[in-house]
């Protein structure tokens, strides 16, 4: 199986979350001299190369149909082919929903694959064309884009560089989520704080029927009762039952709970996991498949 990992180590450092945004917006756009340009002068390491929702510049690239930059990006910078972002999409199911022939045709010759049920299958092996997923995705504008990313990682210079076109309510990404509901639901004060005072649409509501509100409420974050509460302050509420509602009469079905110290009701006994064939390799840990009390999962060893 393929873990998706999402406590995987990044870096922090603000250099480097300025370059992937430029880099991704780059990738999107088609402009191989730039990213070539850029990464011939700078040591990249194209590995934590991704956005909020852990699409890389080759998922991008594929999306909007950039073969010269899908092909450089396999062929010189090495990225991972079959790189799987938060929504269990690889690049060349970004590819196919895009119906960029070109592209799923480069894709399959350097072993680009799609994820099935937790395994990396081949396009033939699939029933994804068959499925609801087949539907395009919506186009894009760059600029959107960069301004969804600076607001998950809270990098508020580029933000307010674009108060007019964030203030404009249009700004969203493929599932309708604005820079406040990345913000809210990664925890970037500063960034909410900063949004919510150029009165940016507090209650907008996300493909998925969230505001920006209840993303905060379910981030398992040391800042979210901050977070949680900069927005009721400015009337944020939930959005349920075709209407937006207070927080304290809404029915979230899945509450995220405080965190707390006691896990032994969490813990996982190594003498009931029967570890199979190993699945991968990274730089710092090995991924094998496993059954655990008759359900197949992936378990990861650190090095």
């Amino acid at each position: 199986m393929v873990p998706l990992d999402e406590n995987e180590p990044v870096s922090v450092d603000a250099d480097f979350l300025i370059a992937v945004t430029e880099i991704i917006f780059w990738a999107s756009v088609g402009d191989l001299e730039k990213l070539k340009t850029f990464c011939k002068n700078k040591a990249f390491n194209f590995k934590q190369a991704y956005d909020y929702d852990r699409r890389s510049p080759l998922h991008l690239a594929c999306v909007n149909g950039c073969r010269n930059v899908c092909e450089w990006l396999i062929t010189e910078a090495k990225v991972d082919v079959n790189f799987v972002d938060r929504f269990g999409n690889t690049p060349l199911m970004g590819a196919v929903l895009g119906k960029h022939d070109a592209c799923i045709r480069l894709l399959k010759e350097k072993g680009g694959k799609v994820l099935e049920e937790g395994f990396l299958v081949s396009l033939e092996d699939s029933c994804v064309l068959n499925t609801h997923r087949t539907s395009e995705l919506p186009k894009m504008d760059a600029q959107y884009i960069e301004l969804i990313y600076l607001a998950s990682e809270g990098i508020l210079p580029g933000l307010r560089q674009s108060r007019e076109l964030l203030s404009s309510g249009i700004v969203k990404d493929y599932d309708d989520r604005t820079p406040l509901h990345l913000a809210a639901a990664n925890g970037k004060l500063e960034a909410v704080d900063y949004l919510l005072s150029i009165e940016v649409a507090v209650n907008a509501v996300d493909r998925f029927g969230l505001t920006p509100l209840e993303g905060a409420m379910r981030s398992n974050l040391p800042v979210r009762d901050k977070v949680v509460a900069a927005l009721e302050r400015h009337d944020g509420k939930v959005y349920q039952h075709g209407q937006l509602v207070p927080s304290n009469e809404a029915d979230i079905k899945a509450p995220v709970v405080k965190q707390t110290k006691n896990f032994d009701h969490w813990e996982v006994q190594p003498r009931g996991i029967q570890f199979g064939e190993k699945l991968g390799e990274g730089a710092f840990a090995i991924v094998h498949a496993c059954m655990y009390e008759a359900t197949l999962v992936a378990a990861k060893i650190l090095k």
